[in-house]
């Protein structure tokens, strides 16, 4: 039987390869296997190629699917291994986390790590000593009692802009800074630069005073 071509029209990439990837099913719509997916996506031609913070958002979506994607994400990229992509595809799967309820989340947290910043923790419950609980945060440095909360737009909705003053009120007085950042925040150089200069402060004081001593 003929290898089928690869379709060409204007706003498609053609890929060959299809009877190699496994096949889901969504709403009964015969789809490629999401694992599958990520590599395709991490390892196309350069010109079509996801960023690694891309990427890396996609598997953090896998993970939280209920399913073992960790395992199914490794097996992929190891099969994949030594052909066209494979570093980008090994690079975003070493970032891939548990946790993260939104792309941006994800980003944020990827950005943060490059930038030099402690790993934090994603999506925790905060609850106080004597056991009341406070708040759900999007990313946490414990030792430090830092919180990182990302506002979307869907945050200025009046219901939610209430409850995000009051509940950042509650966090505070248990002892937590909380700052709170935009996607201004994370696509402005300069602005994304003293962000990371902020928490490098709040976060990890001591590395950042050695690296000030040294500067010095």
């Amino acid at each position: 039987m003929p290898t089928p071509r690869r379709p060409r029209r204007p706003g498609v990439i053609g890929h060959r390869g299809l009877e190699r990837r496994r096949i889901g099913s969504v709403n009964d719509v015969p789809v490629v296997h999401p694992a599958d997916v990520f590599v395709d996506v991490a390892t196309a031609p350069a010109r079509a190629r996801w960023s690694l913070d891309d990427v890396v958002a996609l598997g953090d979506a896998l993970m939280n699917w209920g399913e073992p994607w960790g395992e199914e994400l490794a097996e992929v990229a190891t099969a994949y291994r030594g052909r066209r992509g494979c570093a980008h595809l090994r690079a975003a799967l070493a970032m891939v986390r548990p946790g993260a309820e939104s792309a941006m989340e994800s980003k944020a947290r990827v950005r943060f790590v490059r930038a030099g910043l402690p790993e934090p923790e994603l999506n925790q419950n905060i609850v106080t000593d004597g056991g009341l609980w406070l708040a759900r945060v999007d990313m946490l440095w414990r030792a430090a009692r830092v919180i990182v909360e990302y506002e979307g737009d869907g945050h200025r909705e009046r219901r939610q802009w209430r409850a995000d003053i009051e509940r950042v009120r509650r966090l505070e007085a248990a002892g937590y800074r909380v700052v709170r950042v935009t996607i201004d925040d994370l696509s402005d150089p300069v602005r994304f630069a003293a962000l990371v200069g902020l928490l490098r402060v709040l976060v990890a004081p001591d590395a950042s005073g050695r690296a000030q001593r040294q500067a010095s």
